[in-house]
């Protein structure tokens, strides 16, 4: 899932995305639009992916410790607002305790409501940290953990990518000042929409996904604020 996320999100040439001159960039954030045909590994159709990044001065272990802790997961995914979030699984992936994949469920904090389930792959390393996570079906889960062929379940995986200012660190030590924790911060989200080819279209989803991340943004803020 953390290669998906990568590939999908990246600036590759090997992404043939369209981009609309209109609505690709709002200040803040940008946008791109690709259709899929032929992967099994992701939905298929028109996927939209918006990304954001910022300067916080919060420190990248802190960053990375709120988003990967499923209880403070309500903090910052409007999804998550007023639920109940319990970790299914882990599977440990390094010898990094920070690198593993967790299946997490939302339960309703209503009774009735429905649950739904998460899946997430946190990896850090010294330089950077990633976390990314999907809503995944439970049906499809349920067969992959029975030993189903887990490259044909179809993943769109949002996330953050977490690095260290080095500029601002750098800076600090030029001028024997004490250096300052701060965190380049990136969201990416991503949707399948069902407006077909032509990216005049995109304007709604754009203005939600512009929502929902500045929704994150906010949590994450709010939840480091010194």
């Amino acid at each position: 899932m953390m290669l998906k996320f990568y590939s999908d999100v990246s600036a590759s040439t090997d992404n043939h995305w369209s981009t609309s001159s209109e609505y690709s960039e709002s200040g803040e954030m940008q946008s791109m639009v690709r259709v899929n045909t032929v992967d099994p590994g992701i939905p298929m159709g028109t996927i939209f992916s918006a990304v954001s990044s910022l300067w916080w001065p919060a420190s990248p272990n802190e960053i990375f410790e709120l988003l990967q802790n499923y209880q403070s997961r309500h903090r910052w995914d409007i999804l998550a607002k007023g639920e109940v979030v319990e970790e299914v699984m882990r599977v440990i992936t390094s010898p990094n305790p920070g690198n593993y994949i967790s299946l997490l469920r939302i339960n309703g904090a209503n009774s009735g409501a429905a649950r739904r389930l998460v899946l997430q792959e946190s990896c850090a390393n010294s330089i950077e940290s990633y976390l990314v996570y999907t809503k995944v079906n439970t049906l499809e889960m349920k067969a992959v953990l029975s030993g189903a062929n887990p490259d044909f379940v179809a993943l769109l995986p949002s996330g953050f990518a977490i690095t260290p200012n080095e500029v601002a660190a750098k800076e600090a030590r030029g001028s024997h000042g004490t250096s300052t924790d701060e965190t380049l911060l990136t969201v990416a989200i991503q949707k399948v929409v069902h407006w077909g080819r032509n990216l005049k279209n995109f304007k709604k989803p754009l203005t939600e996904a512009k929502r929902q991340i500045r929704a994150i943004i906010a949590g994450i803020k709010e939840a480091t604020l010194k």
